[in-house]
């Protein structure tokens, strides 16, 4: 088909020259033996969605109706032909890039891109020679036929340069059948001459010429194209045994499999029903465990601060810390030995019990943190221990206490219904060292002349009142929400000491108060 394209369009170049009919005659010939030998049966054909590529049959008269034209029709000119012959190579070459395509995961697939790269540059190539043997037949080029054979010339360099990417071999081929042959240089001289345009006139010796040269390169380039089909074929052919054996071993396998299958089952059965009551047990160790560990850290949690768990739990060491702003609170209540002396073990358990679960749920209303609980119904709270909160700490334990006071008071004993508790309190601000004791029941402890200062606070003071020091006053005085009574000086350690009652707080309503509003 690249050969009768060149002829016809060298036999139209020269104006119908007498000695090229029979040389196209002999192409034509030519070309319809390789359609029947090479296109029969192809199931591509059937699929082609142009009318002439149905069959071999509709192509052959499609190309003959063209062969006529070209012969008594004065209009067809050499682009026609170009045109003509080119979309049908195209349609056959797209089917070599579909069978590329399609096998872009075998492993041959680079010699089959270098394969269809070579036959796009043979296919250029022959698109050279057509149009250089017209600019010798017709003696030159105009500039759109000249800007057209280049294209086609540096399309096939492209395609061939594309082609020795993929299968380097093919260049040393190359040079070994074309670049050292004499017709090579002669090719090369001729190229310039067609690129320069400066023909003097019409030459179709001179295109004869060039026809038989181009026609030389494309056969080697044909040549070196048969070797990679043939390259191409022992490939398919080695993978298709080397496929025969893998399908061979896989079948045996397979067999070896249903064999030992029904016992594997069995033994896989075995070893789920095993693991899944592995797993039951496991399941519920870890949910004891999670159970104990909870508790475990609730109990550590009642013991210390949780930021002092936290950092016990994580193995990280408790160092002794100063802490040079925080209020500490003690409170005790009034008479609870002689109330434990009228009562059985029971009746003192039940009662602490209320009475610590009433404390336990206001004080959690306040940024404070229980420091320790003593036999006789004495408690320490501290603010700003062992998270320090600013200014804070003396506000939330004023607050704290006086609501203390009120919950307390609303307390009966359980098992003396006339008789309520009655809290005394006090607290005192300033500096404390605080620190972990104990390895196996640690506490949090409070340390420091300003931890005795607040007892003493608490211990001279009076039921039902609350008692400041005047550090802790001083700190009090610039909120001007708390209502403070000055008291006499309290004797402490040979130095006498200024105290204040702490009486309200602006805006707060006690219980009391909210139980005499309702009856009213």
């Amino acid at each position: 088909m690249q050969l009768e394209r060149g002829i016809s369009v060298f036999f139209l170049s020269s104006n119908n020259d007498a000695s090229l009919s029979k040389e196209l005659m002999s192409t034509y010939r030519q070309t319809d033996t390789g359609l029947d030998h090479h296109l029969s049966g192809e199931s591509w054909l059937s699929s082609s969605s142009t009318d002439h590529f149905k069959n071999v049959k509709a192509l052959q008269s499609y190309i003959q109706g063209f062969r006529i034209r070209v012969t008594i029709d004065k209009n067809v000119t050499i682009s026609d032909i170009i045109v003509f012959y080119s979309k049908i190579i195209d349609e056959l070459l797209k089917w070599v890039g579909i069978s590329v395509n399609a096998t872009n995961d075998a492993p041959i697939w680079k010699t089959l891109v270098a394969y269809h790269m070579l036959v796009l540059s043979k296919e250029q190539t022959g698109v050279e020679r057509a149009l250089g043997s017209s600019y010798f037949a017709a003696g030159g080029f105009d500039k759109e036929r000249l800007l057209s054979y280049e294209k086609k010339k540096q399309m096939a360099a492209t395609y061939y340069k594309t082609c020795t990417e993929y299968y380097p071999l093919v260049a040393s081929r190359f040079e070994q059948q074309f670049m050292k042959m004499k017709f090579a240089r002669e090719i090369a001289s001729m190229r310039i001459d067609i690129t320069l345009n400066n023909i003097t006139g019409p030459h179709v010796q001179m295109g004869t010429y060039w026809f038989q040269n181009m026609t030389e390169l494309i056969n080697v380039l044909g040549i070196i194209q048969d070797d990679l089909a043939h390259e191409i074929v022992l490939t398919l052919e080695k993978e298709a045994k080397d496929s025969i054996t893998t399908i061979v071993v896989q079948v045996l396998i397979l067999i070896g499999i249903c064999i030992l299958c029904p016992t594997v089952l069995f033994f896989i059965h075995k070893m789920t029903v095993d693991i899944q009551n592995v797993a039951s047990i496991l399941k519920e160790k870890t949910e004891d465990l999670s159970a104990e560990r909870r508790v475990t850290d609730f109990l550590l949690y009642q013991m210390l601060p949780r930021s002092v768990a936290d950092r016990l739990k994580n193995h990280q060491p408790i160092k002794p810390e100063i802490f040079d702003h925080c209020t500490i609170y003690f409170g005790s209540i009034v008479g609870f030995k002689h109330i434990s002396a009228q009562s059985t073990a029971r009746q003192v358990i039940v009662m602490l019990n209320k009475l610590h679960q009433t404390l336990d749920s206001k004080m959690e209303l306040f940024d404070v943190y229980k420091v320790e609980t003593i036999g006789d119904a004495s408690f320490m709270v501290a603010s700003g221990v062992p998270e320090c909160n600013g200014v804070n700490h003396v506000t939330e334990i004023a607050t704290m206490a006086l609501s203390l006071v009120d919950a307390v008071a609303n307390i009966a004993v359980p098992h003396m219904v006339d008789r309520h508790l009655v809290l005394r309190s006090g607290f005192h601000s300033g500096a404390c060292v605080a620190g972990m004791v104990g390895f196996k029941m640690p506490r949090y402890c409070l340390f420091g002349d300003n931890v005795t200062t607040a007892s003493f606070m608490e211990s001279t003071g009076i039921a039902s009142k609350i008692q400041i020091s005047e550090a802790a006053f001083v700190l009090l005085r610039p909120n001007n929400l708390y209502e403070v009574q000055a008291r006499e000086e309290t004797h402490f350690e040979g130095s006498n000491l200024r105290t204040w009652w702490l009486i309200s707080k602006e805006g707060y309503i006690s219980e009391s108060d909210i139980a005499t509003s309702f009856k009213n």
